[in-house]
């Protein structure tokens, strides 16, 4: 017990590669910013359990912030599909969860071109910009793998919402790869109540 206890525990302390992205808004991007407040971008695959956290995390976090900020969640899906099987894969508690969340647009992500785009490499990365598309935070919402609560990303977060650091702030990010999500793209749907 002691044994998979120490596993568990390894694993969840154990991040994904960190974002890539570039130090301003990427040239060409799809992806609407905001020209008058902070923007703020979560990527995400949905059927990672781990990314439940981090949507959690996000709803507390933008509770007294919905006006201060843009938020766009750009969840993952396979490339080659057609629109009714890209959104049938992406249904899911992820989905549904960041759909319900007041004051953030959602995007399906085929084949994770806006992820490559962005630099994001792991799903509950989170990339927030100025308005003057200067790039503030690069890092996760979440402590460990699907663990809720505020911790040092978070804090790390709400400091360069509120005033441009110097420099980037980066931290750790838990949540299932979105360079190889082959591995997850074979999960079952979830089922519901």
């Amino acid at each position: 017990m002691a044994a998979g206890l120490g596993l568990w525990t390894s694993y969840a302390a154990r991040p994904g590669p960190g974002p890539d992205a570039s130090l301003d808004w990427p040239a060409g991007s799809s992806v609407e910013r905001a020209l008058d407040r902070p923007t703020l971008l979560v990527f995400a695959h949905p059927r990672c359990p781990c990314t439940r956290a981090s949507l959690e995390n996000l709803d507390r976090l933008l509770t007294n912030l919905q006006r201060s900020l843009r938020t766009e969640v750009l969840l993952w899906t396979p490339a080659g599909l057609d629109l009714a099987e890209t959104e049938a894969f992406a249904d899911s508690s992820v989905l549904h969860r960041a759909r319900a969340m007041p004051g953030i647009s959602v995007r399906l992500d085929p084949g994770g071109d806006l992820a490559t785009h962005f630099g994001a490499r792991t799903s509950g990365t989170a990339l927030l910009f100025g308005p003057d598309g200067r790039l503030r935070y690069a890092g996760g919402l979440t402590f460990a793998r699907g663990h809720e609560g505020e911790g040092v990303a978070t804090a790390k977060l709400l400091a360069a919402i509120a005033q441009a650091p110097a420099e980037v702030v980066q931290t750790a990010v838990f949540g299932c790869s979105l360079l190889e999500p082959a591995e997850l793209a074979s999960v079952p749907k979830e089922r519901r109540p």
